[in-house]
């Protein structure tokens, strides 16, 4: 799977952040990604997964704070 992340300070213009691939899950089982988005200074994100012709890309996305 491929996902595109894109980020945005005011909710409508948005810049590429990155691209990443090879998140691997079976067809019907949930897959976990993580992206570090330390560096970020944005509010806004926007997710875009590249469809590979079956069924829901999401069913749910959670961003989590990990304090070290």
């Amino acid at each position: 799977m491929e996902v595109k992340v894109e980020v945005s300070r005011d909710g409508e213009n948005y810049m590429l952040f990155n691209e990443y691939e090879g998140f691997v899950a079976e067809k019907g089982n949930a897959a976990w990604a993580e992206v570090d988005l330390r560096v970020v200074k944005a509010q806004y994100f926007r997710i875009t997964p590249k469809y590979q012709g079956w069924g829901n890309q999401w069913g749910e996305v959670e961003f989590w704070e990990i304090k070290n």
